[in-house]
């Protein structure tokens, strides 16, 4: 799992609102939200489905720099 920067502005350059990437990708608006708001990490699969549907490359929409969550058993984020 990787944070996330840069898909907003990848979102508006696509020039999509958060339900029509929603519609394209598959991926839900709280998700988008979330995501775009550095609360929550995506998958590498949420990655590549927002990624072809704002049309860039999914290692430009990663942030290198921070960290995502250590995963733990069963893909639970651990404690």
């Amino acid at each position: 799992m990787r944070y996330l920067r840069g898909l907003r502005e990848a979102r508006e350059k696509a020039l999509l609102t958060q339900d029509e990437l929603s519609a394209k990708s598959g991926v839900t608006v709280s998700t988008i939200s979330r995501i775009e708001n550095g609360l929550q990490a995506a998958r590498i699969s949420t990655i590549r489905k927002l990624a072809e549907a704002v049309a860039a490359n999914p290692n430009d929409l990663i942030d290198w720099e921070r960290p995502g969550p250590v995963m733990g058993g069963r893909g639970k984020a651990a404690a």
